[in-house]
């Protein structure tokens, strides 16, 4: 029996070093620039009170860096810092901005509204990182990286555009009209800041797949999908209040960012053997 177990102990061995002949060594830290197309999203409207406006197709990019280390050759961590774009477009036929009273009925008319959220986040992903493992006849690898994403807002800008005068031309609406419906907002003087509508953290979900093509035995290009979900409210706490002396619609709940993109990036392995 003993001479059996160490027989096929040496035999397991053997297919072992057998599996891992011409595989290539990949562990240790890699450094790569990255930049990436999304179609952007702002799930679950907050208008403030006014009436939802229909969403349109709003579209942002993302650049950075990444830093990863693969302490096994199919298995590592990656954590990039991002400067990412996002936000949503819409637009409605809305009475919202309108004192156009063509029938005379003391009804306003339906105009054409417009409403633009500019958002520019500071991501960090700090991601789990899977890759198949590549033998020297091969060129190509594929990856998928998976796990939190911390970002910071960095700028915003917010405005309303509408055919007040039932014409054909867009007028920008005024801030007071927008912080005069939010009850905080609409007791201090002058207009608030757009970022004073957002909040400045954001808590999401990163996924991305794709692939490692090695230009060398160092230096490799990753095309991927990638893709995001908020875990958190984007709306200040001012804005999901609602005024008692006005009949509008009561906060629906968190506003959440989300994209899916596409992304280049080029890395160098530092320590390919």
């Amino acid at each position: 029996m003993k001479k059996l177990l160490l027989l096929l102990s040496f035999a397991a061995m053997i297919g072992t070093a057998n599996a891992q002949k011409g595989v290539i060594d990949v562990t240790g830290m890699h450094i790569g620039l990255q930049g990436g197309f999304n179609s952007v999203w702002i799930l679950n409207q907050n208008n403030y009170g006014f009436q939802e406006l229909e969403y349109a197709r709003t579209f942002g990019f993302s650049t950075g860096l990444a830093l990863g280390y693969n302490f096994k050759n199919n298995m590592g961590v990656q954590v990039d810092i991002n400067y990412a774009t996002m936000g949503q477009d819409y637009f409605d036929i809305s009475k919202d901005f309108s004192n156009i009273d063509v029938n005379g009925d003391n009804k306003a008319e339906k105009i054409e509204t417009y409403r633009y959220v500019n958002l520019s986040y500071v991501q960090i992903p700090i991601q789990f990182r899977y890759q198949s493992v590549r033998t020297k006849k091969q060129i190509i690898s594929f990856h998928a990286m998976a796990g939190p994403s911390l970002g910071f807002l960095s700028s915003a800008d917010m405005y309303y555009e509408a055919d007040t005068a039932f014409n054909g031309n867009l007028v920008l609406i005024p801030g007071d009209t927008i912080d005069y419906m939010v009850p905080e907002f609409a007791q201090t003087a002058g207009p608030e800041s757009a970022d004073a509508y957002f909040s400045g953290f954001d808590l999401g979900f990163n996924l991305a797949i794709g692939a490692d093509i090695y230009v060398t035995e160092q230096l490799y290009i990753t095309p991927a999908a990638k893709f995001y979900y908020g875990l958190t409210d984007i709306n200040s706490a001012p804005t999901r209040e609602r005024r008692k002396d006005m009949d509008v619609p009561a906060y629906t709940g968190a506003s959440k960012n989300a994209f899916g993109g596409l992304s280049v990036g080029i890395h160098y392995l530092l320590s390919a053997k």
